[in-house]
């Protein structure tokens, strides 16, 4: 795959960083937001259940729906953060 190394980096990158960001406190908006379109992109370009036969479609997509989970959770994380903002000003 051209270019694999350096999406691998740039993976790696976006982990570490919202991670950190996330476990420290920093930034904590932006993280979250960086956490979750990060976890929806790589859930498409990864499990594409439509395109695969029965049996692995059927693992894949319970993988997919987990994972679009978590983005919702990110999510609902993000409006809590925002609304908490706003009541306080």
């Amino acid at each position: 795959m051209p270019g694999g190394g350096l999406a691998l980096a740039g993976a790696a990158a976006v982990e570490t960083l919202t991670t950190v960001a996330l476990a420290s406190g920093w930034a904590y908006v932006p993280a979250l937001s960086a956490a979750a379109a990060y976890t929806l992109c790589v859930n498409v370009f990864y499990f594409h259940f439509w395109s695969m036969p029965m049996p692995d479609a059927v693992g894949a997509r319970k993988e997919f729906l987990k994972d679009l989970a978590v983005v919702g959770g990110l999510f609902a994380l993000i409006r809590i953060q925002l609304l908490g903002r706003s009541s306080q000003s």
